[in-house]
């Protein structure tokens, strides 16, 4: 569904990506982790064409990202790690804008806003104005949003942030899989949680420093790392460097 190649792109002085390449096959649940500055979000804004590569290509099931980027468009959406909702809008209005963008029949834009409000308990304020939501219900707001839109592509930057509540939070673990399993749909996420890219993602990429140092499935992160460690966290300190758990052990004991 996508292939990167040797995409690199800075900001002036600062490399955000420097020759990445990695594949995402279509069906699958696939998750980006990194510290904070390793690339995450530059990395899926070229995916989505937000941002153009300084060298490289980007692919999307079969089409060139920069040349055909309405066509991806018509069968793809990205969830921004600071998306906006005009703050007149009610959450349902929200809702049937962005079905309506993606030309979702009435009656299946219909019922797939009334079941999305449910599910992450929006109900009750869908038809308030944005502007007086909490912060959690807004982001909920901005996943039930992008959950709409019924495509096979979803590019989704860091989704289970944002303050959202544990009963969404545990909606959202099952909404993912679900869609990669019962239909044609591919997911791309970045997340901070490593336990949560263990237990849903199919592989992972594990970025640093704007380079990819590690892809796939768990045992093969294992093998990329030379270690015999059983968790994505244990791999992951092995990959990106020092444990950093270590470093607080250590600040304790000293304090």
């Amino acid at each position: 569904m996508i292939g990167v190649e040797h995409v690199s792109k800075g900001f002036g002085d600062t490399v955000a990506l420097d020759d990445v390449s990695l594949t995402v096959k279509r069906g699958e649940l696939f998750g980006v982790v990194g510290p904070n500055g390793a690339g995450k979000t530059t990395l899926l804004r070229c995916l989505v064409g937000l941002l153009q590569p300084r060298a490289g290509s980007v692919r999307i099931d079969g089409l060139d990202r920069r040349t055909q980027d309405l066509k991806i468009k018509r069968f793809s959406a990205f969830l921004p790690s600071n998306p906006h909702v005009y703050p007149n809008f009610t959450a349902r209005r929200w809702l049937r804008m962005m079905a309506d963008i993606y030309g979702l029949p009435e009656e299946t834009r219909d019922q797939r806003v009334d079941r999305l409000l449910r599910m992450f308990d929006l109900a009750e304020v869908a038809d308030k104005r944005v502007a007086f939501y909490s912060t959690g219900q807004y982001q909920k707001t901005t996943l039930c949003g992008v959950l709409v839109t019924g495509v096979r592509l979803y590019i989704l930057d860091e989704p289970f942030s944002g303050n959202i509540d544990p009963s969404a939070y545990a909606v959202l673990k099952e909404v993912l899989p679900g869609l990669v399993r019962e239909g044609d749909v591919t997911i791309v996420f970045a997340t901070q949680i490593l336990e949560l890219a263990e237990q849903l993602c199919h592989r992972i990429a594990i970025v640093n420093h704007g380079k990819r140092i590690g892809v796939g499935t768990l045992e093969d992160l294992r093998r990329q790392a030379d270690a015999s460690a059983p968790s994505l966290s244990e791999i992951y300190a092995n990959l990106v460097g020092r444990d950093f758990t270590e470093v607080a052990r250590e600040f304790v004991e000293g304090s």
